[in-house]
């Protein structure tokens, strides 16, 4: 085995976690037991290389990860009962005071999401594992055509049954993170005008 087998090996696994509450210490531990592992079975030239390489695709992961975190923000925004009760769903114990202030403030939408949720009407999961993959994929590989993309994509068991399929995907991935950011830079205008109006006049010291 070698380094290359080895990062594959991983690769295949950490595209398939569930993106939820445990996402992180999930993945956490699958690399933590990976590199025990290959420290064990491989040379020590093609550890250094495998360390390497996993640093790279653990990079790219995480700027696909921000991407898909970033394109959904603006839909939950819009409807945020859904997104509580996903989120809840997942851990009823961890969100019971969430659960407790929607009852509060009489959020009914926010129970009946919870209850199609926990039936399985409404898939529990806040983002999507296939738009994490394509982000991922895409960052690592720049460079790499339509074509070369779908190939890595099928690597993951996520196929296309047409090259516009793939298309359709990506370019709504990015519309809705150039929708994000556009609502994030309104955002930040808005703030700054905010806190420049309510900033106190400069102080004029004059002589008596």
């Amino acid at each position: 085995m070698n380094a290359d087998t080895q990062l594959e090996s991983i690769r295949q696994r950490i595209y398939r976690i569930p993106i939820d509450l445990k996402f992180t210490s999930t993945l956490k531990a699958l690399v933590t037991s990976e590199i025990k592992t290959a420290r064990r079975s491989l040379s020590r030239s093609e550890y250094l290389r495998f360390r390497k390489l996993l640093a790279q695709e653990l990079h790219a992961l995480v700027v696909g990860w921000k991407a898909v975190t970033l394109a959904r923000i603006p839909s939950l925004l819009k409807n945020p009962d859904r997104l509580m009760a996903q989120l809840a769903a997942q851990d009823l114990k961890r969100f019971s005071k969430l659960i407790g202030i929607a009852a509060d403030e009489g959020r009914k939408q926010f129970f009946i999401d919870l209850g199609n949720v926990l039936s399985g009407k409404i898939n529990p999961h806040v983002w999507d594992r296939r738009d994490l993959t394509l982000a991922a994929v895409d960052f690592a590989n720049p460079s790499t055509s339509a074509s070369g993309l779908i190939r890595e994509m099928e690597k993951f068991n996520w196929r296309y049954k047409e090259q516009a399929g793939f298309r359709m995907q990506k370019h709504r991935l990015a519309k809705d993170i150039d929708a994000a950011e556009r609502q994030f830079e309104s955002y930040r205008k808005n703030i700054r005008g905010v806190q420049n109006r309510n900033k106190f006049p400069p102080l004029r010291v004059t002589d008596t």
